[in-house]
């Protein structure tokens, strides 16, 4: 390992192009055919000239002198000095004069040498040209030339550097005139005459052909050495014979001896969804199946590549929840808490789902159909989630400088939770309640008391078959977002107490039948004689744990008397008989049960009348018109009936009966009519009369209304009471979870502490046990650093549960980072259960950490079939079981039939790195063979751009040509990863693979021009702001491919102006270029250049992997160089409606605002 990891450092070090291969630079080698021989007759002469200029002869004289000498007025040899001219190092002088000092000095010397040998090749040609009375095109094109342009620059040189001598130059370089007090800087002078210097030799070799022609038949040729152009003329057409055969070599390995052949077009693979047509409930689509999708003229023609069945199944909804945690919203940011809950409905677009986080509680004991009711819900939590509680509000009462009261105050009720009941109006919000926590010894609750008065609608089921219920919802207004602590908060149990008064929903039964209750009414019937009775009861009393029932009654017509019923019955008590007043009338209650009656828990008797509020009445005071009974009775026997069912005698309970039982001359009417009788005989005797006694009180109310109190109650162990079935309320399709499942205390809220949950649910489901469909993902071009680990679920009743890895049969979405297929096999065949009340089934797929690394979801499709594609001259034809068919993903994988210089290059390649990946080029190589999207790849070793300290690291930068609808090239991350998994096939498995995209750094330019009279500024103005912008970022046009390490200087700039016609002068630049530092913090910085300054500026890439984007460029056409102010700043340079500001550089430090 450590041998092979040294080798790769070692070679991948010291060989590797920052510029990195592009799939251009190897169509020239491949083009061009190599010669074993030279074949050239310029280059081979020019070979004999520079082997003659180093062999010396003797002359008959004696003199010693050098061959190629004897030749040196002979104008082909001046062609050869012309050709063998090395421009090059003037070229690479101009390219670093801008960051090289020494550069400018050396390029003076050699525009200055460069001079001097045209001027020697000109004297030369103009001696031959005078002996010999014959023209040339050499010498009329040099002379032309310095005339018109060099004799100028020869004479502006002298100006600007006097110190620099020349040997003697001609009087053609005289000529010119010029004015010398409008000389450009050197700086400028140099790098634009060296420019041109080089231009001029490139052009005279362009003309060689005809020069050499010219010359080689006008016939003044010396004669030895019209011998050696002969020979090497032959030379070259033999060479050029024997290169010819020797190419075909190339051809005769590759076809004979590899046996290499073109590759074959490749189909491309895509998604197609197509839709059943009407009546069909399945369909079986074989393979090999040609299916058309789109119109008739742009149709494109698939075959399936497998068999597939086509189902109903369609998307109903889909919808996208997500927890966020927001560092400025507190308390929370203090705590480390939820933030929010967001719901995003994809798709119908035009759905609002209203539906919140919650939890909801449904039993019997809340059918309250009328009068003033008073409901608690007792949360009973565990002692660790009472200490949680605690500890939560004692760090709110620090993190807010609020009490502990106060902080349990605005936790708890500040717009923390809403509140809704289910009535015969439908799902309707309370504001009447308060929530509080109680500590009791170690144990803890948290209460929530609901009132509502007699106007509020009667609690009722929602549905049939299921029983009344209250939501408390999460708030989206809270003071603190309860999500994070309601799922923390842990419930052992839930109790709930029901305190019910003056409900008129009840029935009234004596010895006569039913008794209208809404209208006086006799509540003992015919007779109120000891014994009698009334029962009252409801049916909303029926199933629940009654532990008090209270009966109120006004009365009507009672005894005015100042004694009460003392001295409205004082005429009827004897000597012998029981003394009559207040306290003399007495019932007692009885419950039926069984169809039995049954004495209450409180069976004393009750006083029928009161005095005041008190229970027990003054024997000899006033009576008031309200008493009210109270009997205390056990839980009972569920009891299932409808309304309609309800009566007295054929319900075996929920009726409360009342017994006269004292005094035992009940109201006295058998007495009345004795004492009545006994007061007459008396009066006929007497001639002062006794006074007649009263007559017995006609017991009748006016009025009645029941009351009762009720419990219910849950324990969250095994085998504990269940009387309340608990629910979730989850965001999307409302309830789940029923309560048999929790054997174990259950938090508040059901939720994940982060992540995001995409949900679905989808229609004709019945009946199939497989599930699929196409995720239609938007392209990420942001790079994860990690893959989300995705859950794939179902809902049943009883909440979410998660497929069996094996049963996620297909996942192509890499976390919902990437469109792809998905299929899903169901544990078992999909039944009625398995669906809501609307006949869907749900599904889901829950990120729990990393959704943020998620892609945004376009669409899914059900009754997805993949294709390739197919070209046939069959017509379009449509298969008769299927309506429609459209396509859902882009075609991938397609590619046309392999060139001949294709196969060149890929054998080639191939010979080179043996199918394994060693050298940068290597890598390089490998990706732009195999992904025909990227056009230029970058290998840099040892590399980490992530800064993970990963150790033998090879990084590739990859790029392509820029699309019209984006900003910047960036490939997404799934072709990142797909290069990533293809390399690792081809290195050692000790290296390590990071594709990456190119880093972008942001450039704004401002340019300050002057304009030509009678143009339009305005299409001056967009032509230089489209030419700087070519000049810092080439690759705008989307024709070119960026290239890593491309900067630019001023020089640069000034040239792209400089071919814009109508700008007379450039006053000044300034760039500011933001970029991102090791730390990954942003540095930004400004570098200005003015008319006048020698010194320039250039700007690179901080980073290896980085390119130069041009945000913004901005062009003001001046009048004067004064406009530009470099001091202070642009001060008043002014874009549009923007004015453009920056500090004086001593205050700022150069920064720049606009």
């Amino acid at each position: 390992m450590s041998e092979v990891i040294w080798y790769s450092r070692i070679t991948m070090r010291s060989i590797y192009n920052i510029g990195g291969t592009s799939r251009s630079d190897g169509n020239p080698w491949i083009q061009t055919n190599i010669d074993f021989l030279e074949s050239d007759f310029s280059r081979l002469f020019c070979k004999a000239m520079e082997s003659a200029s180093q062999k010396e002869i003797i002359r008959s004289d004696g003199k010693r002198v050098c061959l190629a000498d004897m030749y040196k007025y002979q104008p082909l040899s001046v062609c050869a000095e012309i050709i063998s001219c090395k421009v090059s190092e003037i070229q690479n002088l101009v390219h670093s004069i801008g960051t090289n000092p020494a550069a400018e000095d050396a390029l003076k010397l050699g525009i200055r040498n460069t001079l001097e040998r045209v001027e020697d090749w000109r004297k030369r040609v103009e001696w031959t040209s005078i002996q010999e009375s014959c023209p040339y095109s050499l010498l009329t094109d040099l002379n032309e030339h310095i005339e018109v342009r060099w004799s100028a620059i020869y004479q502006e040189m002298n100006l600007l550097f006097p110190s620099l001598t020349f040997k003697e130059m001609g009087a053609v370089w005289q000529r010119a005139l010029i004015n010398a007090l409008s000389l450009p800087s050197a700086h400028d002078f140099l790098f634009r005459v060296g420019y041109q210097l080089v231009g001029f030799i490139e052009n005279l070799r362009a003309k060689m052909p005809h020069y050499l022609q010219e010359i080689m038949h006008n016939g003044n040729m010396d004669p030895s050495l019209a011998l050696m152009v002969y020979a090497l003329s032959k030379y070259a057409k033999m060479a050029s014979s024997f290169n010819q055969r020797l190419q075909g070599i190339g051809d005769f390995y590759y076809d004979k001896i590899l046996g290499t052949k073109c590759h074959e077009a490749k189909k491309g693979k895509f998604w197609v969804s197509s839709k059943l047509a009407h009546g069909l409930s399945s369909f079986l689509l074989p393979s090999n199946s040609l299916l058309w999708v789109g119109q008739e003229e742009g149709a494109i023609c698939g075959r399936t590549l497998t068999d597939s069945v086509l189902t109903t199944i369609e998307l109903n909804s889909l919808s996208w929840w997500k927890v966020e945690k927001s560092k400025e919203r507190h308390p929370e940011s203090d705590l480390d808490y939820v933030t929010s809950l967001s719901l995003d409905s994809l798709f119908p677009e035009s759905e609002v789902d209203d539906k919140k986080l919650g939890i909801g509680f449904r039993s019997p004991v809340f059918k309250l159909e009328g009068g003033h009711r008073h409901i608690e819900v007792h949360c009973v939590l565990t002692e660790d989630s009472v200490s949680f509680f605690e500890d939560m509000i004692r760090t709110v009462s620090q993190c807010q400088q609020i009490s502990e009261k106060n902080a349990q105050n605005k936790v708890l009720n500040e717009s923390t939770f809403s509140i809704y009941l289910s009535t015969s109006l439908g799902l309707l919000e309370t504001d009447k309640f308060l929530i509080d926590f109680l500590k009791r010894d170690s144990d803890g609750e948290i209460t929530i008391s609901i009132e509502l008065d007699s106007k509020f609608p009667a609690l009722a089921a929602l549905e049939e078959n299921i029983n009344p219920e209250i939501r408390v919802l999460v708030s989206d207004k809270a003071w603190l977002y309860p999500y994070s602590w309601c799922r923390r908060v842990k419930l052992k149990k839930i109790k709930v107490d029901v305190t019910v008064e003056g409900t008129k929903n009840f029935q009234l039964h004596n010895d006569l039948g039913e008794v209208d209750v809404t209208q006086p009414f006799s509540p003992f019937g015919s007779s109120t004689v000891q014994g009698a009775w009334f029962a009252v009861g409801s049916e909303e009393l029926l199933n629940k744990r009654v532990s008090q029932v209270n009966l109120s009654l006004t009365w009507r017509g009672l005894p005015k008397h100042r004694l009460g019923m003392k001295g409205h019955y004082s005429s009827y008590v004897s000597d012998d008989s029981e003394v009559i007043d207040n306290t003399s009338f007495r019932v007692k209650g009885e419950y039926l049960s069984g169809y039995s009656w049954k004495p209450t828990l409180n069976a004393g008797e009750q006083y029928l009348f009161r005095t005041s509020a008190d229970e027990v009445p003054i024997a000899d005071d006033v009576l008031v018109e309200k008493s009210r009974f109270t009997l205390l009775v056990p839980p009972l026997p569920d009891v299932h009936l409808s309304n309609s069912e309800f009566d007295y005698g054929s319900v075996p309970s929920g009726f409360y009966r009342f017994i006269f039982t004292s005094p035992s001359m009940g109201f006295g009417e058998s007495v009345y009519r004795r004492v009545f009788a006994e007061t007459m005989l008396v009066n006929s005797k007497l001639k002062h009369h006794l006074p007649l006694p009263e007559p017995p009180v006609a017991l009748m109310a006016d009025s009645a209304s029941l009351g009762y109190k009720a419990e219910a109650e849950t324990e969250f162990i095994s085998g504990g009471d269940s009387e309340i079935e608990v629910c979730y309320l989850q965001p999307a399709f409302g309830f789940s979870s029923k309560r048999e499942d929790f054997s174990t205390p259950i938090p508040i809220i059901n939720g994940i502490e982060e992540g995001g949950r995409l949900v679905l649910s989808l229609t004709g489901a019945l009946d199939f046990s497989v599930l699929s469909f196409y995720l239609s993902l938007e392209d990420m071009t942001v790079e994860m650093n990690s893959v989300p680990k995705l859950v794939w679920s179902y809902r049943t009743e009883s909440g979410w549960k998660n497929f069996p890895e094996a049963n996620v049969l297909t996942d192509d979405t890499h976390g919902l980072s990437q469109s792809g297929f998905v299929s899903l096999l169901m544990p078992e065949t999909v039944t009625a259960d398995m669906l809501d009340a609307k006949g869907l089934l749900w599904i889901s797929a829950l990120v729990e950490k990393e959704y943020k690394n998620c892609a945004k979801v376009k669409g899914l499709y059900t009754n997805v079939v993949q294709v390739e594609t197919e070209t046939t001259e069959e017509e379009m034809g449509a298969i008769p079981e299927i309506e429609s068919s459209v396509q859902v993903s882009p075609i991938k994988g397609q590619r046309g039939k392999e060139t001949e210089e294709e196969l060149q290059m890929r054998i080639r390649e191939r010979i080179s790195h043996r199918n394994r990946a060693l050298l940068a080029t290597d890598y390089e190589q490998l990706v732009l063979r195999n992904f025909l999207q990227i056009d230029r790849v970058s290998c840099i070793p040892h590399l980490d751009t992530k800064q993970l300290g990963r150790r033998n690291l090879v990084t590739l930068v990859v790029l392509r040509k820029k699309r019209a609808d984006e900003e910047v090239p960036l490939c997404t991350d799934s072709e990142l990863r797909e290069i990533e998994d293809f390399l690792k096939g081809y290195i050692s498995p000790f290296i390590s693979i990071d594709v990456v995209n190119p880093e972008y750094e942001y450039v704004t330019l401002f340019c300050g021009v002057k304009t030509l009279g009678g143009l339009s500024s305005g299409g001056i103005v967009n032509q230089v702001r489209k030419e700087l912008g070519r000049c810092v970022s080439p690759w705008l046009d989307g024709v070119s491919v960026p290239v890593l390490g491309h900067s630019f200087s001023v020089m640069d700039l000034q040239d792209a102006i400089r071919n814009v016609k109508g700008v007379s002068q450039t006053y000044g630049f300034k760039a500011i270029h933001v970029y991102r530092k090791a730390d990954n913090t942003y540095e930004r910085s400004v570098n200005e250049w003015v008319l006048g300054n020698d010194e320039g500026f250039r700007i690179a890439p901080s980073r290896k992997w980085a390119l130069l984007y041009v945000e913004e460029v901005y062009v003001k056409p001046l009048v004067s160089e004064a406009e530009w102010n470099g001091t202070s700043g642009i001060g008043d340079f002014e874009i549009g409606d923007t004015f453009v500001v920056e500090a004086p550089k001593e205050e700022a430090l150069g920064t720049f605002d606009c």
